[in-house]
């Protein structure tokens, strides 16, 4: 029981570090004028070697075409990126940063690098300590059982499920 504690507690401290550090991130980016997402979008399209599409940026951010169009169309209007046609296929849009996307991205990003460099060495130490016991508790031999919801709601209504 000790031990399953202890997994308990290496895996909150885990996910209460990396919550600081997103909790950290949308603070400066909504000082800075923007959402996570957006945020990311950036990111995503600096990171391209060339023009970025909706589709690679969809893939990119795991997020649905449509809701791409939408952020983009927002961007756009915020002047941080362009979009034009396409000249080899005419279906497509290429992204790119504008001038002033890359001026307000810059400070953002040195800012979480420098929230890294500080919350880096403790947030390794604590992975290190969640995976340790993740490993371990994946190694030990467990009977296989099957739960359903319906197990355990009779511990708050009083009465078992039929």
């Amino acid at each position: 029981m000790a031990e399953e504690m202890t997994s308990y507690s290496a895996l909150d401290a885990f996910h209460t570090q990396l919550q600081r550090l997103v909790d950290s991130t949308d603070q400066r980016t909504r000082e800075a004028g923007l959402q996570r997402t957006k945020l990311r979008m950036l990111l995503a399209i600096r990171r391209q070697p060339a023009a970025a599409t909706i589709g690679l940026l969809a893939d990119s951010l795991d997020i649905d075409r449509n809701a791409v169009v939408e952020i983009v169309d927002d961007l756009v209007r915020q002047g941080f990126v362009t979009r034009q046609r396409d000249p080899h296929d005419r279906r497509r849009f290429l992204i790119s940063l504008t001038p002033t996307g890359s001026e307000w991205i810059g400070p953002v990003v040195e800012g979480e690098l420098r929230e890294l460099a500080t919350a880096g060495p403790e947030l390794l130490r604590t992975l290190r300590a969640v995976i340790a016991h993740a490993s371990a508790h994946v190694a030990r031999p467990v009977a296989e059982t099957r739960l359903d919801v319906s197990d355990f709601i009779w511990r708050g209504t009083g009465a078992a499920m039929v």
